[in-house]
């Protein structure tokens, strides 16, 4: 990733949001009433996470988890992705492989653009640069116990005004459940790494350099 300075948490917030009241981006909903996938407000099937699927509940052990089922709306069920699946995740230059959102190849062949993928995933600049993309294949004799359904209408915390409409089914795994080996190398979407022209929130110092290589988070107790 060479040299590339990243603007994190609260200031890169800020940026996405000085952005939107200057040029706002199609992806964007400016007053929208109903959300026209409502995010779940709790999670109500407690006794999957007691069967081992991933726990999304407000206590889980696992910051990126928790409270995830607010990225759904009421579409969300848990279910078990069979040995040969391949899933697809959207990333960009400084996201991990082995993270939590990832989607059926269905869902992937779908997209058109990076516009399409930011509403119709409900995924923030803030979250989410895209650029690239990696796979994982479900190993042989392992059903991957994951929740699925469709991404629920995200309301910007810091101004309401502002949401993604959300609506295509995605998933959130555990990535402890991942193994390395049967990650694919990272593509290029082919949508560009910027969101405009001449992104005034790009968070990199020239274009990234596509390493084709794994960027896995090894949690440090672990390493």
């Amino acid at each position: 990733m060479g040299d590339n300075a990243h603007l994190y948490g609260g200031a890169r917030a800020s940026e996405e949001l000085t952005y939107f009241r200057r040029e706002k981006p199609d992806w964007v909903d400016v007053g929208v009433g109903k959300p026209r996938y409502q995010a779940l407000e709790e999670l109500e099937n407690v006794k999957a996470v007691k069967e081992g699927w991933p726990d999304i509940s407000d206590t889980s052990k696992n910051p990126a988890l928790r409270s995830k089922y607010n990225t759904f709306d009421d579409s969300m069920q848990a279910a078990e992705i069979p040995t040969g699946t391949v899933l697809y995740r959207v990333v960009d230059p400084s996201s991990s492989d082995n993270n939590i959102c990832w989607m059926r190849k269905s869902e992937f062949d779908k997209l058109t653009s990076k516009n399409d993928w930011r509403r119709r995933f409900a995924v923030w600049k803030s979250w989410n640069e895209n650029g690239e993309y990696v796979t994982y294949t479900v190993p042989p004799g392992q059903q991957l116990k994951v929740w699925e359904g469709r991404a629920g209408t995200q309301i910007n915390q810091n101004a309401p005004e502002f949401s993604l409409e959300g609506g295509a089914v995605q998933i959130v795994l555990d990535p402890s459940q991942l193994k390395k080996e049967y990650t694919g190398p990272r593509q290029k979407t082919g949508w560009g790494y910027g969101d405009t022209t001449n992104d005034p929130v790009y968070p990199y110092l020239g274009l990234p350099k596509l390493e084709n290589t794994h960027n896995w988070y090894e949690p440090k107790d672990k390493k």
